[in-house]
Order: C-alpha cells, then structure tokens, then sequence
C-alpha cells in the first residue's frame, strides 16, 4: 500500500492517534457514572427495618426446623421412611414449644441501632406419617422493629410455615445436635 517508508510511519500514527483518541473518549465515559438515584438516611433506616424484619422471620423458621429436630431427637424418632407415623403429638408440641422459646429469647439483631421486639408465637401442626408441618403465628401486633436512629417503627406479620420431612431429620440425626 505505502511504498515508502515515511508512508508507513505517517498510516501507522495515523490509526495509533485514532486509536488512543477512541480509547481516551471510551475511558471519560465510563468514569463518569451518572447516579440515578439517591436516597437519604431516613430511606437507609427504612430500608435497614425491613432487612432487620426479613431475617427476624428467617431465624424463626430455622428455628422451628432446628426445634422440630431436637424435639424429634428427644422422642428417640427412628430415623426411617415414615419417621412420624406413631408420634406422640402432645410430647412433641411440648418438646418443640421447649425448644422454640429459647431460640426466641436469644434473638438480638445485628445492627446495633434496631430494636426487635421480644418474639412471641403460638404455633399449629399438621402431621402426616412422613411430615410435619409446623406454622407459627407471631402474637400481635408480629415482629417490631423500631430505630433509634429516627423515630421510625416498622411491623412486619410474624407468620412462618415450615415443612420438616423424614429425610431432613434423617439428615439432621446425623449429626446430634445439642439442645441450647
């Protein structure tokens, strides 16, 4: 294409220049992040209610499915297909209700800022041979979560449903848990 030497200098900073003047315009774009939007600290304390609510709800249904396998290692369960066929329902409630209670009461929340009202639930079962199917209420007005940081509470309905089956409590049997 270019016979001369000099040509060839002159094409290659020609397409060098084009190139770093691409790569410098593509760079300031980028650095350059439009915010789209923003929130205050008000919003940030909703927003960090909410989680402190969310992973309230979330420990109660890990609990009720840690309480139900402790319950089930106190009553000496077997650990077969039909785990819960001849379970003695009021011995069970009872143990798991036992249980239940003390993961409630050692709930603190994370986040030094946020109050989590005390968590008080009645619960209902259903049983089949191979299930257990636990529901838990959270007693009115449900999980309160309040800020110190603005005047702010937020109530979120306590209600978790958890089913614990033969082959979780097979899984949980393994490993013997100890009762807190």
């Amino acid at each position: 294409m270019f016979k001369s030497k000099k040509g060839q200098i002159l094409a290659f900073a020609v397409v060098f220049i084009i190139i770093m003047a691409f790569g410098f315009i593509l760079v300031n774009k980028g650095g350059t992040a439009k915010t789209v939007a923003s929130i205050g600290n008000k919003q940030v304390n909703i927003l960090s209610a909410y989680a402190e609510a969310e992973k309230a709800r979330e420990y109660v249904k890990f609990s009720a499915e840690h309480s139900a396998a402790l319950a089930a290692q106190e009553l000496d369960v077997a650990t077969t297909q039909d785990c819960f066929a001849g379970l003695d329902k009021t011995t069970f409630e009872a143990a798991f209700t036992e249980n239940m209670l003390k993961y409630l009461e050692i709930y603190n929340s994370t986040d030094k800022e946020l109050n989590v009202s005390a968590l008080m639930y009645t619960y209902d079962y259903d049983y089949q041979d191979n299930l257990v199917t636990v529901k838990a209420f959270a007693q009115e007005p449900g999980i309160v979560v309040k800020s110190n940081r603005i005047d702010f509470t937020y109530t979120i309905q306590g209600y978790v449903e958890t089913d614990f089956t033969c082959s979780e409590y097979q899984e949980y049997s393994k490993k013997k848990f100890l009762p807190i």
